[in-house]
């Protein structure tokens, strides 16, 4: 039996955890947060929990009916809600239409809106509504198991901003998120705002992690500052007003942003791997969330091969409501939620897609923003995990076909110290379904590792 540390609760640290725990290990998971779920429980805004771990649109459709449907998935916990029925996915009401109990810590829905249909038309009422006409250009979305019909978005809230998809899915989260939340609001007689209106992924999450038996293993309001490999093969653990422990392991979950080498300067709320070096943490601030395209782009006039850490770097995060700017090493961050903050881009095209991202930073140059100004040369490397035989790999629109190895990118162990999460995802199908992968197979690495 070895002893376990695993950093983060969210669907990814659980998952985890649920397996580690299964096979005998002695297994504590830290979260920062007074609640579980990660993402799914995130954000406290106006007192509420909002719910935005795999987005509004996403959370009531793909990730939760693949997380909650009554299958079993070759990976995944089985679900526990035998009620649940991914066609008709109901919010956290009962049949009669009063409000079920949510877990501590947590609020109750205020909108009446009760299932994907209601939820599905005043979205698209919403968005068909906007003024602005050029953001999306009538992009397919299909929500996963709800319809086999296409629903056709036109979301002109950011300005001219094109999104390419291939009809599979498109959903940027800021955009997203407030116009399901006002959408829902409007419908409900209520005031526009930021409150939590769907909390059904978080609420079920928290459901699941208490019916598989991992939620009593979760010790809430810890903050991990440092973790380091230490001569005699184990793991040392500074966190915040605790005395330093020893493990056999440690899986880290937390965002790819807080992520610090031992060589940057830490924020408070920053978890340090003393053991990575400054070009290593760069590449892996860089792989996509799930295996959406994302780019990376670097470069300044006259250097032809970028290096991480050095002159400019701006990584699109998925689901994050920020861009993040890092000059010569230092970690300035950025706020642009004016402009929609994300472009995803599904394509098997990487060319195209690297020109549309491309396209995403330039349009950042257009006055609006003081805080940055596009470098006079750029190599937009374009990173896919879609294809596996492709993982790890970095498309150059300099270059275009070439494929650059990033290695690290795909198992990123440090001696005992792992990572899982939807960053390391190489799935299409929703931000949720991603980190419960990656943390059940890291889980099944770590049992291999440890014996």
């Amino acid at each position: 039996m070895a002893k376990v540390l695993i950093i983060g609760a969210g669907v990814a640290g659980l998952s985890a955890g649920i397996q580690l725990k299964e096979k005998g290990h002695d297994v504590t998971i830290y979260e920062a947060a007074p609640i579980l779920g990660g993402r799914t429980y995130s954000t406290m805004v106006g007192g509420n929990a909002f719910d935005w771990g795999a987005e509004a649109i996403e959370a009531t459709t793909d990730a939760a009916a693949w997380l909650f449907a009554h299958v079993d998935p070759d990976i995944g916990q089985q679900p526990v809600d035998a009620d649940f029925n991914a066609g008709t996915f109901i919010l956290p009401f009962d049949e009669n239409d009063a409000v079920t109990p949510l877990p501590d810590d947590a609020v109750e829905p205020t909108a009446q809106t009760t299932t994907v249909e209601n939820n599905i038309d005043a979205v698209s009422n919403n968005f068909n509504g906007t003024q602005n006409d050029d953001y999306f250009g009538n992009v397919d979305m299909r929500l996963g198991q709800v319809t086999p019909d296409d629903v056709t978005f036109r979301q002109q809230q950011f300005a001219n901003w094109q999104v390419i998809s291939d009809a599979v899915e498109v959903n940027p989260p800021w955009g997203s998120i407030h116009n399901h939340v006002r959408s829902v609001q409007q419908n409900a007689n209520a005031e526009g705002g930021d409150y939590a209106i769907d909390q059904t992924l978080g609420y079920r999450v928290v459901k699941w992690a208490t019916a598989a038996g991992i939620a009593q293993n979760v010790v809430l309001n810890v903050k991990v500052n440092r973790i380091e490999n230490t001569d005699d093969n184990k793991v040392k653990v500074e966190a915040l007003n605790k005395d330093p422990e020893l493990y056999d392991a440690v899986l880290v979950t937390v965002p790819t942003d807080r992520v610090k080498s031992g060589a940057e300067q830490a924020g408070q709320n920053d978890l340090v791997i003393a053991d990575l070096s400054l070009q290593n943490v760069a590449p892996f601030r860089a792989n996509p969330l799930g295996c959406y395209l994302k780019m990376a782009m670097t470069g300044l006039a006259n250097v032809a091969h970028p290096a991480p850490g050095r002159k400019v770097t701006v990584t699109f995060e998925t689901g994050y409501s920020n861009f993040i700017i890092t000059q010569n090493g230092t970690g300035t961050q950025v706020y642009m939620h004016a402009f929609g903050d994300t472009a995803r881009v599904m394509s098997a095209n990487h060319q195209l897609a690297a020109n549309v991202l491309l396209g995403a930073v330039n349009r950042l140059n257009n006055g609006d923003d003081d805080h940055y100004n596009p470098p006079d040369a750029v190599t937009a490397y374009v990173l896919d995990w879609c294809d596996d035989a492709l993982i790890g790999g970095a498309y150059s629109t300099t270059h275009p076909g070439t494929w650059q190895s990033r290695q690290a990118l795909q198992d990123f162990i440090h001696g005992r110290i792992y990572y899982a999460g939807e960053a390391a995802s190489t799935r299409w199908y929703g931000q949720v379904a991603g980190a419960m992968e990656t943390g059940n197979l890291v889980a099944t690495r770590i049992h291999t590792a440890l014996g």
